[in-house]
């Protein structure tokens, strides 16, 4: 299965997050960890937030953190449909 890039890293960040569940990472952490731009992991991590599958806190001491176990995490694709071109013959 191929990912877009934005797919790919929100999963590193929530696998990453899981590896360590006691510590707050910040987009830093994750910039470095992944070679990518404070402003774009930013963004990444605005749909698992808000999902609530992480809890992300601002100011010193803040970051991201699990906002479940593992356990209580299931991440389902959409069923994969072939495309169709708007160009058929009916």
């Amino acid at each position: 299965m191929r990912l877009v890039s934005f797919s790919d890293y929100g999963l590193r960040t929530l696998m990453r997050l899981a590896s360590a569940p006691d510590r707050a990472f910040s987009t830093a952490d994750f910039a470095e960890e992944f070679q990518l731009s404070r402003n774009h992991l930013i963004r990444i991590m605005q749909k698992p937030g808000r999902a609530g599958l992480v809890q992300t806190r601002r100011q010193g001491g803040g970051g991201a953190t699990p906002a479940r176990t593992p356990e209580e995490i299931r991440l389902v694709s959409p069923p994969l449909t072939r495309p169709t071109s708007k160009f058929q013959r009916t």
